[in-house]
């Protein structure tokens, strides 16, 4: 009996698969199309919501802040153009009844002047005196201080018991010119105007718009008996914002909230400013969004047409694609079932005919290759498996040196070769440096140095300059292959560049003792394994190079600290000669700075002694100089070898006879000057990489703000100590000037009496007059640091001694005194000033007044008699005969 098998389940047609394969297409083209179309549609809509809001919000604040403002004007005009504190009480009363008349909208309820403690002035109302009589109350307490401090003050919205109005009282400070508070100028506004306004506003159909203060309170709306019982609704959105400060405009555009009709409104707000009120507008999200509603069903509609005449379109479609790849598929099955010499019709189509043919083409090529397939495919899984153990056991290693060993170790055991060798590049000489090697000969080669240069000469240079893999299938026959007599059993060789990015880090040379050893395969397997021992390598390279920038952000960032608390050279040296012997090892520092003579420069050597870390001055010509030529350039000089320059310069030969044979001169400048030098010298030639350099350009460039900030520093203690001096020289010298010209010398307090002298009383003359012999403390009497005189105080207690709070005490009243003294002389000196400018406008005067020379004279003589005091004065026309003193007549007479 035959047993009977289960059919495998088929899958859907072609056909099937590709109708519904242009229906889902087509679908989710319209779903995405739509639903964007529509999207966007809804956030333009909520855009334009927004702003319509937005506007509307902006333009109510708007004319409410206007007309509050324009109020404020007026008080704020009459305050600073008219001196009203200096007005008497009619005048007031005056002043306050033509600021109510010139308020048409009636605003103003009441106006009243109060003085600086809050006592009412004068007044003008337009109620009864009872009904105004609580503003000068109001204006107490913490309201007088605010509005003492400069602030203008708001009260809070309070409701007219009598009107059921909103009212509110604003004060505002009154000073003099030199800003004392003399008073308040406080007025009573009545807002009811904005409860008209709000409810002119019209807000789309169904929208509405109040006011609310700072703290939520509803001040306006149009529902009054809402505002009448003074309801908060600082728990809506916008009001919450609003207290929070948040900008309207950075609230999510169509964002819906519960309005203060409790229903779901879109809606903003608009700061007043002053006072600090907004404007809510809200709008419910039904009206909003109406248009959006309707565009959105009318897309739905039309998507749903475009999607049955797309599964149309895609049947037809499907039907005349599918025959041809049927017949197509049937052969591919056949084929796959073992019957590799069947053939595909070619036929349909341009592209299924050319499928055919390349399917014709690809079947051929499979027969010829599954012969050699698995016999290939296990030489190249051994290849990859080692390769990957390789790349493997190299991960793990950071050290470059202990990470080549290891590679060309593990590439020897793994895939069983003759010599293994790993070069590294050297950018600067331009040669390919042994790292690493295997065997004896591979010991030998490390112990000599040995390098090759990167040129086509060699296969490892030929390799590194290409980029590309190098082989040598017999070495008997290599043209670039360089025989190693070391290595007498190579016969086949490859070289692979160690490639990461567009970088190569050297070469990888394998060796092994079979003719073709390497082919294309082979050589490909080689090259992801040296890819991934150039990355491995880089790597390393890179976390050392890290480690070290560590270190060396570590010294300069301590360097920085340290030099900040710098206050010498010899602080500088201290600093600095450790940070670089971290940095670079054992090195000869010196700074050369500038001199008041241009031509020689002065030089201090860092000796690392920390008794005397700077040496001594030693002088170097600019001329003739490397270090000369670093300050012209204004650009570091690297000198790799001095024996080079030691004919040259003159400085050159000092630093090699101190055993320098390597040295880096920096420019030291802050800005655009130039301060000196800084020079840092090696005992060995080539001493300096271009990281070290850089290095030395961060230390040099700290150095030079730290010498700069110590030449600013003396500068400015050399100039305010001669500014004190030259104060201190003008004020003694207008205090000798006063006392001789007023002739007060001293002055005495003494049981209870005050009596001046012309005459100095000293403290022993003073002691002497008593009877007995009190302690005496003298203390100085100084202006701006200058002594102008003294204080002897005396005590009736023979034995009082006095301590050192006493005397501070005393000493700190004294300067107090003494700053009174010196504005009391500058006022003294300021009237005598204005009384002798005065005399002399008088005697000019009456010098114009005479209209003849006699009379001019005359008149000359008696205001310089009245003037001066002086009785023997004469005055002479023209130049007689000098007298034998060699002076002029008129001017021995004036002598008297």
């Amino acid at each position: 009996m035959k047993a009977k098998t289960k059919k495998p389940q088929t899958s859907r047609s072609l056909t099937t698969t590709l109708a519904i394969a242009f229906l889902a297409l087509s679908v989710v083209t319209l779903l995405i199309s739509g639903a964007l179309q529509i999207f966007l549609n809804i956030v333009t809509q909520q855009e334009a919501i927004a702003e319509k809001l937005q506007l509307t919000a902006q333009d109510a604040g708007q004319s409410v802040s206007s007309f509050i403002e324009e109020k404020f004007n007026i008080i704020e005009t009459a305050v600073n153009l008219v001196d009203i504190m200096r007005m008497t009480p009619d005048e007031q009363q005056l002043v306050l009844a033509r600021l109510l008349g010139r308020d048409d909208e009636l605003v103003f309820r009441h106006i009243a002047v109060l003085n600086a403690q809050g006592r009412e002035l004068a007044t003008a109302s337009r109620l009864s005196e009872q009904a105004a009589a609580h503003l000068a109350e109001q204006i107490s307490g913490d309201a007088l201080v605010q509005i003492r401090q400069g602030a203008l003050y708001f009260s809070a919205i309070y409701i007219d018991p009598n009107t059921s109005e909103p009212l509110i009282l604003i004060g505002m400070p009154i000073v003099d010119a030199f800003k004392d508070f003399e008073g308040v100028l406080a007025a009573e506004l009545n807002l009811k105007f904005m409860w008209n306004f709000i409810d002119q506003i019209e807000i789309g159909e169904s929208g509405t718009a109040y006011v609310v203060d700072k703290l939520g309170n509803l001040i306006a709306y149009n529902d009054t008996s809402r505002v009448l019982q003074g309801e908060n609704v600082g728990n809506l959105s916008n009001v919450r914002k609003f207290i929070q400060g948040v900008d309207p405009k950075s609230q999510a555009a169509g964002e819906l909230f519960t309005g203060i009709q409790r229903v779901t409104v879109v809606g903003t707000y608009a700061p007043l400013g002053r006072p600090d009120w907004a404007v809510v507008v809200e709008l419910p999200w039904e009206e909003a969004y109406r248009e959006v509603l309707r565009n959105g069903l009318a897309s739905v509609v039309i998507l749903v047409v475009l999607a049955v005449l797309a599964s149309m379109v895609g049947v037809y479609v499907a039907r005349r694609l599918s025959v041809p790849l049927i017949s197509l598929t049937n052969t591919a099955v056949q084929i796959s079932a073992g019957k590799l010499q069947l053939q595909a019709n070619v036929r349909g189509p341009t592209e299924v005919a050319q499928l055919a043919t390349s399917f014709n083409s690809m079947t051929t090529q499979l027969r010829s290759l599954i012969s050699s397939l698995e016999e290939r495919v296990a030489s190249r899984t051994a290849q990859l498996r080692a390769s990957a153990e390789v790349g493997r056991a190299v991960t793990s290693i950071l050290e470059p040196d202990q990470l080549l060993k290891q590679v060309a170790n593990l590439i020897t055991e793994r895939f069983g070769f003759y010599y293994v060798a790993v070069f590294a590049r050297d950018e600067k000489s331009q040669r390919a440096v042994l790292r690493a090697a295997t065997g004896e000969a591979g010991r030998t080669l490390l112990e000599r140095g040995y390098h090759l240069p990167i040129n086509e000469q060699s296969m490892v240079g030929a390799a590194i300059l290409t980029r590309s893999a190098r082989i040598a299938l017999d070495v008997g026959e290599g043209a670039i292959r360089f025989a190693n007599p070391l290595l007498p059993n190579t016969r086949s060789e490859i070289a692979l560049p160690l490639r990461v990015g567009d970088r190569i880090l050297g070469a990888l040379d394998v060796q092994s003792e079979q003719v073709g050893a390497f082919d294309e395969a082979s050589a490909e397997v080689l090259q992801i394994m040296a890819d991934q021992v150039a990355v491995a390598l880089f790597n390393a390279e890179t976390f050392k190079h890290s480690e070290r920038q560590a270190q060396t952000l570590t010294l300069l960032n301590q360097l920085s600290r340290n030099l900040a608390m710098a206050t010498s050279l010899e602080d500088i040296a201290t600093i600095v000669t450790p940070t670089v012997v971290g940095l670079l090892g054992p090195q000869q520092l010196a700074v050369t700075q500038k001199t008041a003579n241009p031509q020689i420069l002065a030089l201090r050597e860092f000796t690392g002694d920390p008794d005397q870390p700077v040496g001594d001055v030693q002088s170097i010509q600019t001329a003739n100089s490397l270090i000369g030529a670093c300050l012209e350039r204004g650009e570091t000089i690297y000198t790799p070898d001095l024996s080079k320059l030691v004919n040259e310069y003159s400085d050159i030969v000092a630093f090699y006879r101190a055993g320098q044979r390597a040295t880096v001169i920096l420019p030291l400048h802050v800005g655009d000057r130039s301060l000196g030098t800084f020079s840092v010298g090696g005992e060995n030639p080539d001493a300096y990489s271009a990281e070290h350099i850089n290095q030395l350009e961060q230390i040099a460039s700290q150095l030079a703000i730290t010498i700069e900030n110590l030449n600013l520093a003396e500068q400015t203690q050399q100039t305010l100590a001669e500014l004190d001096a030259a104060n201190r020289r003008l004020i003694g010298q207008a205090w000798d000037q006063h006392t001789r010209t007023t002739r007060l010398v001293a002055a005495e307090w003494r049981n209870g009496q005050w009596t001046v002298s012309s005459k100095r009383t000293s403290p022993p003359e003073t002691a002497r007059a008593g009877v007995a012999s009190p302690q005496a403390l003298s203390l100085p009497i100084k202006v701006r640091g200058a002594t102008i005189g003294e204080f002897n105080i005396t005590a009736t207690e023979t034995d009082l001694v006095w301590d050192t709070e006493e005397k501070d005490f005393a000493q700190a009243l004294i300067d107090q005194v003494g700053q009174v003294l010196e504005n009391a002389r500058l006022i003294d000196e300021t009237e005598r000033l204005a009384q002798r400018e005065k005399a002399v406008a008088d005697a000019a005067d009456k010098i114009h007044r005479s209209t003849d020379i006699e009379s001019v004279l005359q008149s000359a003589v008696a205001e310089l008699r009245r003037i001066t005091g002086r009785n023997g004065i004469s005055v002479q026309l023209g130049f007689g005969r000098a007298d034998r003193a060699g002076r002029h007549p008129a001017e021995a007479e004036g002598d008297r």
